[in-house]
């Protein structure tokens, strides 16, 4: 009795199971066909984009051959000897136109005694230089930086015509004649003790003697002494 009536209810609602079943089989058809469409696409090799080749013949014009570059020259190593009253004395490597200063760092410093007063700290330096730093007390003969070839400096004005600057046969330095280069052929006295005693000589006139060489700053009697018998006026 029972399926009786689910026949009869079926046969009542033929026309509405026909429809939602076509219905639910085009939902599924659409499914499945979406479902193969996705899967082919993502199996394809992927699509590299163009890209310009670097071969690309580009129409350039050949460069100019490259000048010759002369390679830099190599300086030469600079060495100096520091001496005195410093706490490491020796021989010291120096760059170009390095000063005083620098080389007593590098010597450790001053020790406490030394006299500054008679040092010029901002001094270039040269090859080969000797720096001597004197003590409180010592007068030094000449000057605290020597070097073994001068540097090339400027020459004093050349004396009044008929002058002569070394004077006598002797080889004596006329002091009221002698220009720079003369004076620093004198024991001891170089380039910038010959410019003091040429700043005296145009200050105060013609040396009156020998001995008033003493007056100029640096030169006392030790270092008189030692040029006395190299002088004349």
């Amino acid at each position: 009795m029972q399926w009786q009536y689910v026949t009869e209810w079926i046969k009542e609602h033929k026309q509405q199971f026909l429809l939602y079943g076509g219905i639910v089989f085009l939902l599924v058809t659409i499914g499945i066909i979406f479902s193969w469409r996705r899967g082919t696409s993502s199996h394809k090799a992927p699509v590299t984009p163009r890209v310009a080749s670097l071969s690309t013949k580009v129409a350039t014009s050949p460069a100019p051959p490259e000048a010759k570059r002369s390679s830099p020259t190599k300086e030469a190593a600079l060495y100096v000897d520091i001496k005195g009253a410093v706490k490491h004395p020796g021989v010291y490597k120096i760059a170009s136109n390095e000063r005083v200063s620098t080389v007593i760092q590098r010597a450790g410093g001053l020790l406490e005694q030394a006299d500054l007063q008679q040092v010029n700290l901002a001094q270039k330096l040269a090859d080969q230089a000797v720096i001597y730093i004197p003590r409180v007390g010592e007068e030094t003969v000449g000057e605290c930086v020597t070097f073994i070839e001068q540097p090339t400096t400027a020459t004093a004005p050349a004396p009044a015509s008929g002058a002569t600057s070394t004077s006598t046969a002797e080889g004596k330095v006329n002091l009221n004649t002698a220009s720079k280069d003369d004076l620093t052929k004198l024991t001891g006295i170089g380039p910038k003790k010959a410019e003091q005693i040429l700043a005296y000589r145009q200050e105060h006139g013609a040396f009156k003697s020998i001995d008033e060489i003493k007056q100029v700053s640096g030169i006392g009697e030790k270092t008189f002494t030692s040029i006395k018998d190299q002088l004349t006026i």
